[in-house]
């Protein structure tokens, strides 16, 4: 098989993957503006997780969110006013 074909492929795929990750951004969104159950302060901190990609990657491969140092004082501080963490996740 000659080599563009398969880089095609590739890069076929990548765009695959990031409008499956659009998707589920966008229901995730969906989701969260329609929960009556979630405070003002539980929605702030998912949207906030959702801005960032390696959060929710995280988040939904249940691994420890890592976020880049200039939102670390921000993150932290949302997390503050969130009631029960481990429901949002």
């Amino acid at each position: 098989m000659p080599s563009v074909f398969f880089y095609l492929a590739i890069f076929d795929a990548l765009g695959d993957i990031k409008t499956q990750w659009a998707k589920v951004r966008s229901e995730i969104l969906k989701r969260i503006n329609r929960n009556e159950g979630l405070t003002h302060e539980d929605r702030h901190y998912l949207r906030f997780v959702l801005k960032i990609d390696v959060s929710l990657s995280s988040i939904l491969c249940r691994k420890k969110i890592e976020i880049p140092k200039e939102m670390e004082s921000r993150y932290a501080e949302l997390r503050s006013d969130v009631s029960d963490m481990e429901k949002l996740h």
